[in-house]
């Protein structure tokens, strides 16, 4: 998935993201990477709940504000009815 990450293959990234799930529904990371893969592939609803998902597994207090940003600049992005763009 990482790869398909790096190479901007974001619908198969997304693919192989959602099977990680099945074995791993606990990691936050993998629910993080679907939220980016998501986002650049233009699906800001699935993102967010991706996002929403990982920042309700982590575990780790140091990685919880990057993900409250990224639910927050969704939200807004959301809300404000604009596209998708490469700064998240």
């Amino acid at each position: 998935a990482e790869i398909c990450l790096k190479q901007q293959q974001y619908d198969a990234a997304i693919q192989h993201l959602n099977v990680m799930k099945v074995y791993d529904s606990e990691n936050y990371f993998i629910e993080y990477n679907l939220g980016v893969a998501c986002y650049y592939a233009g699906q800001l609803n699935r993102a967010l709940s991706a996002f929403r998902a990982a920042y309700k597994a982590c575990q780790d207090d140091s990685e919880l504000p990057d993900i409250a940003a990224m639910v927050q600049q969704l939200e807004n992005e959301i809300h404000d009815g604009q596209n998708p763009h490469p700064s998240l």
